[in-house]
């Protein structure tokens, strides 16, 4: 009789936990293409910007935080990659949080107008060894 007792009062706890889990895992996930038309929104009421931009990564990590942390990318006029932090029940981007468009564009602009600055970028990189490549996938000099 106590064998059949612990055998489900194991699976119940196994039940539990799988139950649990998904449930946790399943509020994790969140769908990209929710956040296009808050972020161009704000693009065109801030920045007057209308062109094209993809969200390259966001998460919706809640038990760390109340918003989703989202890089984009903007192609025009300058290619720029600027963090934003959109408030997860509103999908409100904070400026306080969020990078400033103008100085990403700035960058983008500045880079693209003096190819050198990469070329002191990957110097410096293979100088003080602040990206490791995978064997032979270095880049040429």
């Amino acid at each position: 009789m106590q064998g059949g007792k612990m055998n489900s009062i194991k699976r119940l706890i196994q039940v539990i936990l799988v139950s649990t889990s998904f449930l946790i895992l399943s509020g994790c996930y969140f769908s990209k293409d929710k956040l296009n038309q808050p972020i161009k929104e704000y693009l065109k009421t801030n920045y007057e910007m209308q062109g094209e931009f993809f969200v390259i990564q966001t998460d919706n990590n809640w038990f760390g935080g109340i918003g989703h942390h989202t890089y984009v990318e903007i192609k025009k006029p300058y290619r720029a990659y600027p963090f934003l932090m959109i408030e997860r029940d509103t999908l409100k981007i904070s400026e306080d949080d969020s990078d400033d468009i103008y100085l990403e564009q700035f960058t983008g602009a500045y880079i693209e107008q003096h190819p050198e600055v990469v070329q002191v970028m990957k110097q410096i990189i293979k100088k003080y060894g602040l990206v490791k490549y995978p064997n032979e996938a270095a880049p040429k000099k």
